[in-house]
């Protein structure tokens, strides 16, 4: 997914047995990892393997993803010059810590159980995130999206394939409209799904405040999620209900606990004189969630992740 994402050509890429020893010449495969070690994205085990076979941990995705689209903001400790190797001081933080940081602080890290499975596997959609993400924040001229269709029904989507979630009253990045927020009638705003992927029997979805920090009597492990502050949080939408009119949801979805402790929808209200960043997550999955609305954000992303399509997300910023 790296190499193709940067445009590397992988074309008349000479074979060395010696780099890679359980790297056979001629797999479908071979090629790529040959490129990413050229590139300084892979750069193998300390035994000297690359482990093609090998499930990768988000926390390895996240390093070559960094280590493809920036080369200079890797912070975390002292001694941090850049992706292609940790150097300077030793220190009691993980290898890894870097690297977390940097994708937290540039947005490279929105997937709500990202930031406490470091050792955990990744399914495709997640590792798909990550680039995507990489490239927004750190290539942004090698980011190709089609412009959005402003099609008849007035929707702001955008004229692509891909799995969306849109709206038919504001933009991607774009302002959230007052009565959407708690300044004016603090209801859900309207949402379409678009190009949901085959398979998918359930939506979900999951709101909350990329800059409003959780107060330190709320416990963050229940929490888990990047964005701290909780909006709103529903499942078990029927893929018939691919529009959402405004403050509306079909019977079958259940709303469980947001950080305002009510299972509801409740819109941006940052403080006054601030300016904070929502996301919206999409959440395609293959099967209903068997969650009761008391099911916290923990624990009800853990039960996601093996139903996890594809996912789409939407953001919106607002001002008090």
């Amino acid at each position: 997914m790296i190499v193709e994402s940067k445009g590397w050509s992988i074309d008349g890429i000479a074979y060395d047995e010696n780099k890679f020893p359980d790297v056979p010449e001629g797999q479908w495969y071979t090629n790529y990892i040959i490129k990413a070690n050229q590139e300084g994205v892979l750069q193998g085990t300390g035994e000297g393997k690359a482990e093609p076979g090998r499930e990768v941990l988000m926390v390895e995705a996240l390093t070559m993803t960094l280590r493809a689209f920036d080369d200079t903001s890797i912070t975390g400790h002292q001694g941090i010059t850049g992706p292609q190797g940790i150097t300077g001081p030793q220190s009691a933080e993980p290898w890894y810590q870097p690297y977390l940081t940097t994708g937290e602080n540039n947005g490279v890290l929105t997937y709500d159980t990202i930031l406490t499975q470091y050792d955990q596997g990744l399914v495709r959609a997640e590792a798909a995130q990550l680039i995507y993400n990489a490239i927004y924040n750190f290539d942004i001229d090698r980011l190709t999206i089609s412009p959005y269709s402003y099609s008849s029904t007035g929707d702001y989507c955008y004229d692509n394939d891909g799995f969306q979630l849109c709206s038919s009253t504001f933009e991607d990045r774009d302002t959230m409209p007052i009565t959407y927020t708690c300044d004016g009638s603090d209801i859900s705003p309207p949402l379409i799904f678009k190009n949901i992927p085959e398979g998918t029997k359930s939506l979900a979805i999951l709101m909350g405040d990329l800059d409003q920090e959780v107060p330190e009597n709320i416990d963050l492990k229940n929490l888990n999620t990047h964005f701290y502050w909780v909006h709103w949080l529903t499942w078990n939408i029927p893929i018939e209900n691919s529009t959402l009119d405004a403050g509306k949801l079909p019977s079958s979805a259940i709303e469980g606990i947001n950080n305002f402790d009510k299972h509801q929808y409740n819109g941006p209200c940052p403080p006054k004189g601030e300016t904070h960043t929502y996301e919206f997550y999409a959440y395609a999955l293959d099967d209903n969630i068997q969650a009761d609305e008391s099911t916290n954000l923990y624990d009800l992303t853990e039960l996601f992740i093996p139903h996890l399509l594809d996912l789409a997300t939407l953001e919106v910023t607002y001002s008090r």
